[in-house]
């Protein structure tokens, strides 16, 4: 993983936690994202079997990162 990379993987986990801190719920915001905003943060967190996800099953993997 290169520097840039590793740097936009802990933008996406800072985001994620400041998403949860701000609003508590952070179900409301994340079922507000489309699949392909889900997935594409999927990818940056590298979470396995994302591609054969449903936005549900996203959600919950971005939850649980």
């Amino acid at each position: 993983m290169t520097s840039l990379e590793r740097r936009s993987s802990y933008d996406s986990i800072s985001e994620l936690r400041r998403i949860k801190a701000e609003d508590g719920n952070p179900k409301a915001i994340l079922e507000s994202w489309s699949r392909d905003m889900l997935y594409r943060k999927a990818v940056e967190l590298d979470i396995d079997g994302r591609s054969k996800m449903t936005k549900a099953q996203l959600i919950h993997a971005l939850r649980n990162y």
